[in-house]
């Protein structure tokens, strides 16, 4: 303007008055001093998002996201805390707890609904296997209330139930025998012995097997009394029915 002295500061074209652009930094409404290097690093409005730049080293970029939780560096969404891998360990364990609970309740169900005959007397039997070889080329296995097998793994049936009345194990959907067109089958006829054992092995048809099995559990009162007439000993005393046993009070 007129009559006014001349500002200080301005530098105008050429010579000392040349403007200096290295003084002034970003547009009208930037402030004078904006630093553009990203690798100072940006932080967003608010707590949940923080985003640190890469410094001059190798290491990446450290994300976190919101409310704290952690990612993998590699980009992997699982979380590797010490808590974490406890909360895994303990969620495995419990997995492992809940399946073996599972087989044993099966297994207990499968024991309510198998038939062991007249007062279970056959149960001790479960879970046992019991070998016949009688040399030749073939050796047999039988197993009550699971299977009955040949050597070399055929099966000679699977546990069906019982035959003629509680005397007789029945095995039928063994391997399939190209003779008869079906699967294998086998019988065990049962008979009173001091212990358990396979006494014989025959089959009286193509594909068609019959045990022979001793053991105690066959045993009854008449086998019993025949044993002592045999030996010429008298009879054992009958309990009358409906008669209640003598208690005795000597313990």
């Amino acid at each position: 303007g007129g009559g006014g002295e001349p500002d200080e500061e301005y530098r105008g074209e050429g010579g000392e008055g040349a403007y200096d652009e290295d003084m002034y930094r970003g547009g009208a409404d930037e402030p004078a001093e904006f630093d553009r290097d990203w690798s100072r690093g940006y932080r967003g409005e608010g707590d949940d998002d923080e985003y640190r730049g890469g410094d001059d080293d190798d290491e990446p970029p450290e994300y976190r996201g919101g409310g704290g939780r952690e990612v993998a560096a590699d980009g992997g969404n699982e979380a590797t805390s010490p808590e974490a891998d406890r909360l895994r360990a303990a969620l495995r364990s419990a997995r492992a707890d809940a399946s073996s609970a599972k087989r044993d309740l099966d297994d207990a169900l499968a024991l309510l609904q198998t038939d062991f005959g007249p007062s279970s007397r056959y149960f001790p039997l479960r879970g046992r296997c019991f070998s016949y070889a009688p040399g030749g080329e073939f050796s047999y296995e039988l197993c009550p209330f699971d299977k009955a097998t040949q050597s070399g793994g055929t099966t000679l049936g699977k546990w069906k139930g019982w035959g003629d009345g509680y005397s007789v194990f029945e095995f039928d959907q063994g391997a399939h025998c190209w003779a008869t067109g079906k699967g294998r089958t086998a019988t065990a006829k049962l008979e009173c012995a001091e212990e358990n054992v396979v006494l014989n092995v025959d089959e009286p048809e193509v594909c068609s097997y019959a045990f022979v099995f001793g053991t105690p559990s066959a045993c009854t009162t008449a086998h019993v009394d025949e044993a002592r007439r045999e030996a010429g000993m008298p009879p054992l005393a009958q309990t009358p029915a409906g008669a209640e046993e003598e208690e005795h009070d000597e313990l």
